[in-house]
């Protein structure tokens, strides 16, 4: 099952991403604030998807 917690990391200087568990999201940010904002809207999105099938 998918978490929606997440951690950012700089990958080089001036350079920052976020990964939910393993999954990296593959993309680079020019700014801690700006990866963090970009994780928060995948992570409100990863929330809002169905989690399986509905009866």
């Amino acid at each position: 099952m998918a978490t929606n917690a997440y951690e950012l990391f700089e990958i080089e200087p001036g350079r920052w991403s976020y990964r939910f568990g393993d999954e990296p999201s593959g993309e680079t940010y020019p700014s801690r604030e700006a990866a963090g904002i970009a994780a928060e809207q995948v992570a409100a999105k990863r929330g809002s998807a169905p989690t399986g099938p509905t009866e």
